[in-house]
């Protein structure tokens, strides 16, 4: 099949909205299914079976979970890989390590892909980073929030920005060393 895959985004939030977005321009084929929650009294099995049935009727090739983290995250990844899709969930990941190792076997032994995204990797700065420092071995990273209020969905800081300051660091200078609490910098150590 030539071209861009095909999406489907699960979620109906303003980051829903605001991927679905971003996707389209770029030429991508975007459908949506908003009805994500478990409903009450409704069995994980019939769960992720609607939601298996409604990914894989989209026709898309890759999943966009773009719903706030929780226990339903596992079992909406569980469902787009019975559809037989890859996956994009939204960060923080908070999958126990039990529950990420079983997803990522079963998407090897399925050929599909599990990616979590952190947009701040795509930041000019970032890559710039990445382009004068990578792989970063005699860097010292660190960071400090100056924001401790969870954000609009409560999501605290420390998970949602946290995991931002950790992902830049993998990305951009994996081998730096850690530094205590400064401002966010990069630099050589020593």
């Amino acid at each position: 099949m030539g071209g861009a895959p095909p999406y489907v985004i699960l979620g109906r939030g303003r980051w829903a909205t605001r991927m679905r977005s971003i996707l389209a321009a770029e030429g991508r084929s975007v459908s949506i299914i908003p009805v994500t929650r478990q409903a009450s009294g409704e069995a994980e099995a019939t769960y992720r079976s609607r939601l298996c049935e409604a990914m894989a009727a989209s026709e898309a090739q890759i999943a966009w979970l773009c719903v706030l983290p929780g226990p339903h995250i596992p079992l909406m990844i569980e469902a787009a890989l019975d559809a037989g899709l890859h996956v994009v969930v939204e960060k923080p990941w908070q999958g126990s390590q039990r529950v990420t190792s079983s997803l990522v076997a079963r998407a090897k032994s399925q050929h599909r892909l599990l990616a979590v995204h952190f947009e701040y990797c795509l930041l000019e700065e970032v890559e710039r980073w990445r382009r004068d420092f990578h792989p970063g071995t005699g860097l010292r990273f660190g960071g400090h929030f100056f924001l401790s209020r969870p954000d609009h969905t409560g999501m605290p800081a420390i998970d949602n920005l946290g995991s931002h300051l950790l992902a830049i660091r993998a990305y951009a200078a994996p081998p730096a060393v850690r530094a205590a609490r400064n401002s966010l910098w990069l630099r050589a150590a020593g």
